[in-house]
């Protein structure tokens, strides 16, 4: 039991760390972490145009951005938020901590698709 949670625990690691990474696509289990936090943040309370949330160890931070469709790809599905960039930390930073573009628009609901590869 005890080794379970141990490879349970190593594996949220090395999904945190390839979501921090930020190469893509990510792994199945990296996707599902990152979906958690891009719900967590679009659940979050609008401030300067963006909102925060954090998951397992990955803090999330959308932008409000007209025109574009934020992107979280991994092998088999990706993740989509119209409307919004993604910017993913550490968890604990973000705000005014991550650098992120002053854009306008974006205080009603954020919407969060999950798109399956064919």
């Amino acid at each position: 039991m005890a080794l379970e949670k141990q490879q349970r625990e190593a594996e949220r690691r090395a999904a945190v760390v390839e979501i921090l990474a930020g190469v893509f696509p990510l792994s199945d289990r990296a996707c599902r972490v990152a979906l958690r936090a891009v719900t967590a943040a679009a659940r979050g309370v609008e401030r300067d145009g963006g909102r925060t949330g954090r998951a397992e160890g990955v803090g999330c931070t959308l932008t409000a951005a007209p025109g574009v469709v934020g992107r979280v790809d991994g092998v088999t599905w990706s993740v989509l938020v119209p409307g919004r960039q993604i910017v993913f930390h550490r968890e604990g930073v973000g705000g005014g901590a991550v650098s992120l573009p002053q854009l306008s628009g974006g205080t009603g609901a954020v919407a969060v698709c999950v798109e399956v590869a064919a």
